[in-house]
């Protein structure tokens, strides 16, 4: 009797990226899709961020009835994003409504409960996040999960600077 594995996804995640027969765009929806199984969310969304603009523009996007299409701009500070962008670690937020961020203005709008994403750095220089989201909250992030986000900011960043 053979037992059936799951391939892991950090595996999954470096089997997308190195496979030939797809194209940029087609592995970063693979990895947009294999986010939302991963994290158990709604919502994926690569962003390219402009300082001086104060923009967030959704360059990649997964999300239910393609409620955010590509293309879409936010402000900046509308976005968790503003906080993600910085920072050399992942950022996540299990359940906004009962944390320090209950009054930020992307809950107050868009209601998201659960967040976690990452900086992208493409060049050498700050791009944009890659970032998951949900209607729903969430109890906590694994440890195993905000490596992966952070890997999949490394790899997402390497792909975007082919």
């Amino acid at each position: 009797m053979s037992q059936s594995t799951v391939e892991p996804p950090s595996a999954r995640l470096q089997n997308i990226a190195s496979r030939a027969d797809l194209s940029k765009d087609e592995k970063l929806h693979a990895i947009l899709e294999m986010g939302l199984t991963a994290f158990h969310m709604e919502n994926a969304i690569i962003s390219q961020i402009d300082r001086s603009q104060q923009t967030y523009t959704v360059k990649y996007a997964v999300s239910p009835d393609n409620v955010i299409p590509p293309g879409t701009v936010f402000q900046l500070g509308t976005t968790y994003c503003n906080m993600t962008i910085d920072l050399p670690l992942p950022v996540t937020i299990p359940h906004v409504a009962v944390s320090e961020h209950m009054r930020h203005p992307c809950y107050l709008q868009f209601k998201l409960e659960s967040y976690i994403g990452h900086r992208l750095m493409v060049h050498g220089q700050h791009y944009g996040t890659v970032n998951f989201s949900s209607l729903q909250a969430r109890a906590l992030f694994m440890h195993s999960e905000r490596l992966l986000i952070k890997e999949m900011g490394d790899v997402v960043g390497a792909l975007l600077s082919e």
